[in-house]
């Protein structure tokens, strides 16, 4: 049974290793919109943690179409600012003894006038991610960031929070 499982996968993982960028590329968004959870899964991961920029673009673009609920960790261990801890917890997430918070934020619909994705469920028509050539930007409500896809496949950066005067690092972990 394992053996059948893995040579149903094989032939997908030869076409996102084809020595043709275009016919990889292709495979990749294939895979990610086929509804498959393993598909999904293999392409995703082969997209986030490619070398080529343009690959982890259109990956990343591709996933943000399911609509997924973004878990952003904040790193406020080293944040002197009492409004950190305010700020968390007034926005709905939640926040540990040792100062790491975390926001769940749901990926809304595309806004093809302003090029960018809503949040699904406080602010659907105002962006929330926009994805361009100087990185990954997310804009909800209380929060101005911005963020670049790591070598491990998650999304890290630096966020500014409404009335926190010290920078707050964040990561969102696409893959596992």
């Amino acid at each position: 049974m394992i053996d059948k499982r893995m040579s149903d996968l094989n032939p997908y993982q030869e076409l996102l290793s084809d020595p043709d960028p275009a016919r990889s590329l292709a495979a990749m968004e294939i895979m990610l919109e086929s509804g498959d959870e393993n598909l999904k899964r293999m392409a995703l991961e082969y997209g986030l943690l490619s070398p080529i920029s343009t690959v982890k673009r259109i990956a990343f673009e591709t996933f943000l179409k399911t609509k997924p609920i973004f878990s952003i960790r904040f790193d406020g261990a080293n944040i002197e600012s009492a409004q950190y801890v305010t700020r968390m917890r007034d926005w709905n997430g939640t926040l540990d003894a040792d100062g790491i918070g975390y926001w769940r934020i749901p990926v809304g619909e595309y806004h093809e006038k302003n090029r960018c994705f809503g949040e699904a469920s406080y602010r659907p028509n105002d962006c929330f991610v926009t994805v361009n050539s100087d990185g990954i930007f997310l804009t909800p409500y209380g929060m101005n960031a911005r963020a670049t896809i790591s070598d491990t496949g998650s999304v890290t950066g630096v966020a500014s929070l409404n009335n926190v005067t010290e920078p707050v690092a964040f990561t969102i972990r696409i893959i596992d």
